[in-house]
């Protein structure tokens, strides 16, 4: 925890979290328990910002739905590029139909 006024997880609370990818920085920028929301923006250094809301909403059944948005902002083209392909990947595409797309889109 780098700062939080009560100690606990809180609108304006900053951590960081590090593992085997680097060392991220995050700010809580809403936290709202009677509507149970909460948002954070997390900041990769030199490489891009994410906002991140999760909202949960009573489902049916004794059932909770949890919406997920994330909002990716790179900082530098060579990210751009890199999340481009990667999310292509996590469609199957193979490398032949990246590089295909590439040629198109250039085109």
């Amino acid at each position: 925890m780098i700062y939080s006024k009560s100690g606990l997880a809180e609108e304006g609370c900053v951590f960081q979290i590090s593992n085997e990818f680097g060392s991220f920085q995050w700010i809580i920028t809403k936290h709202d328990l009677k509507r149970f929301e909460i948002q954070f923006v997390k900041f990769i250094e030199d490489k891009m910002m994410v906002l991140l809301d999760i909202h949960l909403e009573d489902g049916e059944a004794d059932s909770v739905s949890c919406n997920i948005r994330y909002i990716f902002t790179a900082l530098k083209d060579e990210v751009i590029n890199n999340m481009h392909e990667a999310f292509l990947k996590a469609l199957g595409m193979s490398n032949e139909d990246i590089e295909e797309l590439r040629i198109k889109c250039v085109k």
